[in-house]
């Protein structure tokens, strides 16, 4: 599975289901940084800015570089600062997890260690099992 083919086979379906829910995925070459996806889930707006490993490094310790750019860790920062909702969702396919995080600057720009990636998720789960996904999205992020 890729970024582009998780999306279309589970996280759309999931966040669109009007009424209630609603997500587009966006691509905007003018303005850097914006994150990949515009949701609302039950009333609750937001941004998810979308990444993809293909699997974790073999060796324990070696640092993972999940390739958040600094204008997208701005964006994403300057967002919440204004008191909206964005977030990063990192998926894993060799281990089929997902990973969300509330603040940009536990993941990138630069390289986290596995460990660090793991321990610093607002909320994670099996790509399979995304309703844990749905009710973080509910979620005030804190």
């Amino acid at each position: 599975m890729s970024e582009r083919r998780f999306w279309e086979a589970q996280l759309k379906p999931l966040l669109n289901r009007p009424p209630s829910r609603m997500a587009r995925k966006l691509q905007d070459r003018f303005v850097a940084g914006l994150p990949d996806v515009a949701y609302c889930v039950e009333g609750c707006a937001g941004w998810i800015e979308q990444k993809w490993l293909d699997r974790w490094p073999a060796r324990e310790g070696t640092l993972v570089d999940v390739g958040l750019t600094a204008m997208q860790a701005r964006w994403i920062e300057a967002w919440r600062a204004a008191d909206g909702w964005a977030h990063v969702l990192l998926c894993v396919g060799s281990t089929q997890e997902w990973f969300l995080y509330n603040d940009a600057d536990d993941v990138g720009p630069g390289k986290r260690s596995r460990e660090a990636l793991e321990r610093r998720a607002a909320a994670r789960g099996a790509l399979g099992d995304l309703a844990p996904l749905l009710k973080a999205l509910r979620d005030r992020p804190t």
